[in-house]
């Protein structure tokens, strides 16, 4: 007899084959539950979309027929169908919220074969008072739309492991696979402990002591942790990959070079070494700066498409790293956004969730303020990963500070430190980790320039700068960059212009690379400022794409401030260039930008020509008034209309016009005694807003100063009594003084010397004035300088003071070096030549400026020009810079001649320019 299976069955069976088929079109593996099913019908294995297996399961009850799509649920105000309530015993729900894997409900459509799930847990359970029901949502069905809304089903229930303890121990379960990931990102789990001795040495295991820099204990005959290790070239040589790679690695901490490294990464077979291969390249030519090369070789090995899930993910970040470095900012979110998985997917790893954390970080960083959650990144970068970084980090920065300790109490410092800050810098770049890499890597730089002196390799040095550049730290590459030029060695800033190439400037390095030539354009070789300025000129011309790229800070202001420190030091063709770019300029209306050209005016101003001022004064008035009044000060000198309009301006109080008016001694003597009445009203002003509480304008024109340099240049219209007026008055403001007091220090020579007591006197009672809290200049220093001057102005010479000076502080000596150039005294040549072999640069400068000054007016003979000599040979330029002023009021060759190829040849185009314009007035005078 023929039997007849129930319709009930027929659906059943065929409703759960059905999302068996849905759930393995998603690439995941499906198991029906035949022979156990008590409330089971699908065990699920949950594989990602490269259909790799992730060790993840799903249990699935199938319910499929018309009879549970009889409950629809509808939204109140829209009247669109929801869902489904799906109802059961207590019992079943029970065994489902219980189990030790995640469970599903599945609801199957047998007609148009679509599978609608939900994720049985406690909030979605909902008690009927009888048993229990959950709502099977209608747009949540079982394709690749909700491929991810199923992986973190399948991840809910899988618990992380606890790290604790895991002092180098952690790793021994480890599979051949993973070993190389761990072995970078996080060392310690796969290095031998530091005390552990004679164990079997593996690849991994001695890659992971390279990447922790433990360098000593790799070393033929040092070795006492292993039992026996090759030495690095025997690992290069041998026929191994891994054993490559530790030697490669070896080899690229010693020379920096990242070319073999990238040969050993398109040379590995086995997928993971693929994967550990271009992690290590790339982020070695990160470190370089070299994002594009970086770029290509991931692109490369992802296409291949051979890693495991958590290689794979390892690769992206590293790529969505380098497409943020090359500006590729939306590329970059969505890919550290994928890889955001690993946290949920691989919560036991932790390499896993270490470079899930430091992607997060990126998508952070990559996001317009406000769309990303702050709490959620920090949660996400708190990995154990980051911790252990963090506490090599720490060892390092502390034995940082017992070498500081050693250097204070007079002993010498050495390189401890370096290995771990070195170490944390490696396990940041390997993990994807940017922000971490860039702190860990400026530590580096700056531990290393500590322990340089003025005298040290001007190679070194510059190794040092560059890495500190590549870290984007613009804040201390800044200072650093002005104390090496300064004090040297200065040719070690020049090395790193010379290296530079700004059209490879990435995110992190584009502000330092700005900065540092902001800073360091007075000892770039003049064909590396014409490169420079070129690049800077090209971006100026349509600066949007550049400024989208990368964001540089003040965006196109930035640039600007690159092409006007460069203008001392680049060649005349640079320099006609540029002046032909402004006179081009269409009207700049934007203030930051404006004040951007006018300072690259400003700069450019002694090559200007008589058909240029004409041009500059008719476009002037098409620009914001700060460009449009250094144009009209630049042609003043050239052009009639042009001093006649800011001369008209400044009588009527434009204090702008005032400031644009340049050399004090060009203005026509007509015109002073109209523009001192203007500068004494304002001073005025000054002390009458002080007198009433209003507070101090503080910043824009320094009228104390305007007013001291008429009474200097132009004698005949001088009022000297409001000058005095205006140093007695107590409420007057600091910084209101300090420009006029520099000024009366610097041309003592010049004042009236029946004014000189009064001016000391006013001077004096400035020392006895109690500091002001919101002062923004020394200037009791100046104040000290000018009373000690104006002292030996009037020969009231007392050389217990001076002592006093020479055994003082910094500034202390450096004014005794002033006063001892104003004696000029050949019987205190010895106390000149001491303070010019000073410890300090700052004082050696000012011994020079004195010497200069000596040599001019011929006092102490070939001594002083021999002192002068040696001077010169300074490894930094505020020395020289010094020379050349105390010479610069030269009347004759001679004077110079003896100095003239050191000062023609030094490596700051402020002293070629200072001593070329010199010669030529010299010689024109001759």
């Amino acid at each position: 007899m023929t039997m007849r299976a129930p319709a009930q069955e027929a659906t059943g069976t065929s409703g759960a084959s059905m999302a068996k088929a849905n759930f393995e079109l998603l690439g995941w593996g499906a198991v029906e539950n035949t022979t156990h099913d008590v409330g089971t019908d699908l065990f699920l294995m949950a594989r990602d979309a490269r259909r790799f297996d992730l060790g993840l399961l799903v249990g699935a009850q199938v319910k499929s027929g018309p009879s549970y799509f009889e409950a629809p649920v509808y939204d109140d105000e829209s009247g669109h169908r929801v869902g489904w309530w799906f109802a059961n015993d207590q019992d079943h729900f029970d065994a489902w919220l219980d189990h030790s894997i995640p469970h599903l409900i599945v609801l199957q459509d047998v007609e148009t074969k679509v599978s609608y799930w939900a994720h049985i847990t406690h909030e979605a359970v909902v008690s009927t008072g009888k048993g229990s029901k959950i709502l099977v949502p209608a747009d949540q069905t079982v394709n690749e739309a909700h491929r991810e809304a199923l992986l973190a089903v399948a991840t809910n229930l899988r618990p992380p492991l606890a790290w604790e303890g895991s002092a180098w121990t952690g790793a021994q379960q480890l599979a051949r696979a993973d070993l190389l990931r761990y072995a970078m990102v996080v060392p310690r789990l796969v290095a031998p402990h530091p005390n552990a001795a004679l164990i079997e040495a593996t690849p991994e295991k001695c890659l992971a002591m390279v990447v922790l820099v433990r360098l000593d204990e790799l070393q033929e005959g040092r070795t006492r942790t292993f039992a026996a290790v090759p030495t690095m070239l025997e690992a290069a040589a041998s026929p191994e990959w891994r054993w490559q790679l530790v030697a490669g690695l070896h080899k690229y901490l010693h020379n920096g070079d990242p070319k073999q490294l990238l040969t050993l990464a398109r040379a590995a077979n086995e997928a993971s070494d693929v994967a550990a291969g271009a992690v290590v390249a790339a982020a070695a030519l990160l470190e370089c700066g070299r994002a594009g090369e970086a770029t290509e070789l991931l692109e490369e090995i992802i296409q291949r498409d051979v890693a495991s899930p958590v290689d794979h993910a390892w690769l992206q970040a590293q790529l969505a790293r380098a497409y943020a470095e090359s500006g590729r900012r939306l590329e970059a979110r969505d890919l550290a956004l994928a890889v955001q998985m690993l946290r949920s997917e691989f919560p036991h790893d932790a390499s896993a969730t270490a470079i899930a954390g430091a992607s997060a970080q990126l998508v952070f960083t990559l996001s317009d303020f406000g769309d990303s959650d702050l709490a959620q990144v920090i949660t996400a970068g708190d990995s154990t990963g980051a911790w252990w970084r963090t506490q090599v980090l720490a060892w390092g920065l502390g034995k940082e500070a017992d070498q500081r300790f050693i250097a204070w109490a007079g002993d010498e410092a050495s390189e401890s430190g370096w290995n771990e800050l070195r170490a944390a810098s490696l396990m940041s770049g390997f993990t994807a980790d940017q922000g971490g890499w860039r702190r860990s890597t400026s530590l580096i730089a700056r531990h290393r320039l500590l322990l340089t002196t003025a005298t040290s390799s001007a190679a070194d040095v510059a190794g040092h700068l560059t890495v500190l550049r590549l870290s984007g730290d613009e804040r201390n590459l800044k200072a650093a960059t002005a104390h090496v030029e300064l004090d040297g060695p200065a040719v070690a800033v020049t090395a790193v212009a010379h290296d530079m190439d700004l059209a490879l400037s990435t995110r992190t390095t584009v502000n330092a690379d700005l900065s540092f030539l902001t800073s360091a354009g007075d000892v770039v070789a003049e064909t590396d400022a014409d490169r420079h300025v070129a690049w800077a000129l090209r971006i100026l011309e349509d600066p949007a794409a550049y400024n989208e790229r990368l964001k540089p800070s003040f965006h196109e202001y930035s640039v600007l401030w690159v092409v006007r420190s460069l203008m001392s030091a680049a060649g005349e063709t640079t320099r006609r260039a540029v002046i032909g770019h402004i006179l081009a300029l269409g009207g700049q209306q934007d203030q930051l930008t404006a004040g951007g050209w006018a300072r690259v005016a400003s700069a450019t101003s002694s090559s200007w020509t008589v058909e240029d001022a004409h041009e500059a004064t008719k476009r002037a008035s098409d620009h914001h008034w700060e460009l449009e009044y250094a144009l009209l000060g630049i042609a003043a000198p050239h052009e009639a209309e042009a001093m006649t309009r800011l001369l008209s301006e400044a009588a009527r109080g434009d204090s702008e016009a005032f400031d644009a008016l340049g050399d004090v001694r060009e203005i026509p003597t007509a015109s002073v005694s109209t523009l001192i009445d203007i500068v004494i009203a304002q001073i005025v002003d000054q002390h009458e807003r002080a007198r009433s509480g209003a507070g101090y304008a503080l910043g824009g024109t320094d009228w104390g100063w305007w007013l001291a340099a008429i009474n200097l240049c132009h004698p005949s219209a001088a009022n000297w009594s409001a000058l005095l007026e205006h140093l007695n008055d107590p409420l007057a403001h600091p910084d209101h003084l300090t420009k006029s007091l520099h000024l009366l220090a610097t041309h003592t020579a010049d004042i009236p010397p029946k004014l000189i007591p009064e001016l000391s006197t006013a001077v004096e009672q400035m020392l006895n004035r109690p500091d002001h809290a919101w002062s923004l200049t020394n200037s009791e220093a100046i104040a000290k300088l000018t009373s000690e001057l104006l002292r030996e102005f009037t020969r009231s010479r007392d050389d217990g003071r001076l002592l006093a000076l020479l055994r003082g502080t910094r500034a202390d000596r450096e004014l005794a070096a002033f006063l001892l150039g104003l004696r000029e005294d050949p019987t205190q040549l010895p106390a000149l030549a001491a303070l010019a072999f000073d410890s300090s640069p700052i004082v050696r400068s000012g011994a020079a400026e004195a010497l200069g000054l000596w040599a001019v007016h011929e006092v102490g003979g070939n001594p002083v020009h021999e002192l002068l000599n040696d001077l010169l040979q300074d490894p930094g330029t505020r020395v020289a810079r010094g020379v050349a002023s105390g010479l610069g009021g030269a009347i004759s060759r001679a004077a110079i001649a003896s100095h003239e190829e050191a000062l023609l040849t030094h490596v700051s185009a402020q002293v070629r320019r200072r001593t070329r314009k010199l010669i030529d007035k010299l010689g024109s005078a001759g």
